[in-house]
């Protein structure tokens, strides 16, 4: 069942623990990410804070309280 009491918010540093393991998921089960390592929060501190400048990228969260953040996307440019 999912949860109806859903909010979206732009993300902060304290979610960075949560989307690493949102992210470790997906590579470590699945192949549809290039990326074949799992991430530690602090290795994605640079990356966070291109999204979270209140600039053209931005990176959001998905909450439920009690559960806390349930997905996170984010627009970034593809070079």
């Amino acid at each position: 069942m999912i949860p109806m009491d859903i909010r979206l918010r732009p993300a902060s540093i304290d979610d960075l623990p949560a989307i690493t393991e949102i992210r470790n998921y997906y590579i470590i089960n699945t192949h549809i990410t290039f990326d074949v390592e799992p991430y530690q929060p602090e290795q994605l501190v640079s990356w966070f804070s291109k999204h979270s400048d209140g600039k053209r990228y931005r990176l959001v969260v998905a909450c439920h309280s009690p559960t806390g953040v349930l997905a996170y996307a984010c627009i970034q440019r593809i070079v």
